[in-house]
């Protein structure tokens, strides 16, 4: 399993529960937090993208098994392949992602969707 990190994080991210940190340590992610602790992990802190590469028969294995307790209380699914005892490979990017998570998140996505993207591309509504 491998999954992506920016290493760009906007003002108040990193208090933000809704945004998920990653530590990584020599490309592994060790730790995901949404409350980072007063003594995280120690490695160079990401701003999890949430983009997840997988391997076929880690897949039919991952997706076989019942979340964890660690998942269920962190609402983290990527938790789940740490308790099935899976290292999940991280590359660090240096970009910024937005994550449309809710209704709010996705108004902040048609406000500064220009920003995000220029104005070559154009806004189309979900049909339903």
């Amino acid at each position: 399993m491998g999954t992506v990190g920016s290493t760009l994080f906007t003002n108040g991210e990193v208090e933000d529960p809704g945004v998920v940190k990653v530590v990584a340590r020599n490309g592994i992610a060790v730790a995901f937090y949404r409350d980072l602790p007063a003594r995280p992990e120690p490695g160079t802190l990401l701003r999890h993208v949430g983009l997840y590469a997988y391997r076929k028969d880690f897949l039919k294995r991952f997706t076989s098994q019942a979340p964890g307790k660690l998942e269920q209380e962190q609402r983290l699914e990527q938790l789940r392949a740490e308790e099935l005892g899976t290292s999940i490979g991280i590359v660090a990017a240096g970009f910024h992602s937005i994550g449309v998570d809710t209704e709010q998140d996705y108004q902040l996505l048609l406000e500064n969707w220009s920003h995000y993207n220029g104005p070559e591309y154009e806004h189309v509504e979900a049909a339903g």
